[in-house]
């Protein structure tokens, strides 16, 4: 790539990873050089279960959706990585040498720097910071899975479902624009029970639900069904 080429690159990185201006010098030369920008439409494989890790993955735009799927087409997810995020399946592969255990897809159009083991390597030995993030980074999402584990383990379908929707809700978005499947994917059910239970929401006045998808209508009274006590 030319001299201008290469500064638009390192600062669109820095940008959106402020942590490798922190970088040596050296180092942060060399992750600039060895990135390789890659483009996905929205959907498309980004990585699949068993297959060999062959990078980390900096997202610039967009999102990774990381998901496990069942021998019987099920889906739940996992988690999502946006820009200034890390995967931490991909750096627990690629730190264990392992293949990925679950699959990615991208969420709209998505835009990363792919840097290859090697350099993650040196990141990780060379860069405090670089391992400060990392380790952080890890620590949130493991949180956040327990939470979800806890959440499928012990929570009703409708308390799930009115979490995912507050969350939605605290997120800006007064309409979910998905499909049923989608939601049943996220919340770790099925469509036909997510349909049903969604119904239920309506019939309280708490949703709205219309081929544009769901309505939040009253967002405290689904957090209030989120926070209950009960299972």
């Amino acid at each position: 790539m030319s001299a201008l080429e290469r500064d638009a690159l390192e600062r669109v990185l820095i940008g959106a990873y402020p942590l490798l201006a922190e970088l040596p010098a050296p180092l942060r030369g060399d992750v600039v050089d060895a990135a390789a920008v890659h483009d996905f439409r929205d959907g498309a494989v980004v990585f699949s279960e068993r297959q060999a890790c062959g990078g980390l993955p900096l997202v610039l735009q967009g999102d990774v959706k990381v998901f496990k799927r069942s021998d019987a087409g099920r889906e739940i997810v996992l988690y999502r990585v946006g820009p200034g995020e890390t995967c931490i399946l991909t750096s627990s592969c690629l730190i264990g040498g392992a293949d990925y255990s679950a699959d990615g897809v991208a969420e709209g159009a998505l835009r990363l720097a792919m840097l290859p083991p090697t350099m993650f390597q040196r990141m990780i030995a060379e860069s405090p910071p670089f391992r400060a993030f990392l380790f952080a980074m890890l620590s949130n999402r493991l949180t956040d899975l327990m939470e979800r584990v806890e959440r499928l383990a012990f929570h009703r379908l409708d308390r799930r479902l009115a979490e995912f929707l507050v969350e939605r809700a605290d997120a800006g978005f007064r309409t979910v624009a998905m499909t049923h499947q989608q939601i049943a994917d996220e919340i770790g059910s099925v469509r036909e029970m997510a349909t049903r239970t969604l119904g239920q929401l309506a019939e309280q006045g708490l949703v709205e639900l219309s081929r544009a998808g769901v309505r939040i209508v009253d967002a405290e009274g689904l957090r209030a069904m989120a926070v209950r006590d009960g299972r």
